[in-house]
């Protein structure tokens, strides 16, 4: 999967960022994303972290796995992760209205949480269905594991 994922960056590579409707100045701006904690359905979590490079991965029965790919390919997953699936824009796109009264909202089905280099933290969720950037993303951290 890596592979493929530094494929999918090689052919993006050579685009301006803009393309992927992400405002050039808005990546400058945050930076490189830093770590990624990402969790789906309550039954598995994800965190990949920049330094130290490592991906882990924890099931809902508690058992913990770690792979420790190199910097160079967990850098193109994270680039992979803004520039392709636009994680940036998550929260816009899939989570719901903000109006929502508490009470009425149902256990997120997907939460993610995004660190960058600046210091800003982005945190999203959503009861409403899985998207199908959340479900690459999943594939792709869950094939790392296989």
């Amino acid at each position: 999967m890596i592979q493929q994922i530094a494929h999918a960056f090689k052919i993006i590579a050579g685009r301006q960022i803009d393309s992927f409707g992400a405002p050039d100045d808005l990546l400058k701006e945050r930076g490189k994303a830093q770590m990624i904690d990402f969790i789906v359905l309550h039954k598995e979590s994800y965190q990949v972290s920049r330094t130290p490079p490592a991906i882990v991965r924890i099931q809902q029965d508690g058992a913990l796995q770690t792979a420790a790919p190199p910097s160079k390919n967990l850098g193109k997953l994270l680039k992979w992760t803004v520039h392709t699936l636009e994680i940036f824009w998550w929260g816009e796109d899939y989570c719901g209205s903000a109006d929502v009264d508490p009470e009425d909202v149902e256990s997120p089905l997907w939460s993610a949480r995004v660190e960058y280099s600046n210091g800003e933290i982005q945190d999203m969720e959503s009861a409403n269905g899985l998207p199908g950037h959340v479900l690459e993303l999943l594939a792709a951290l869950a094939e790392l594991f296989e």
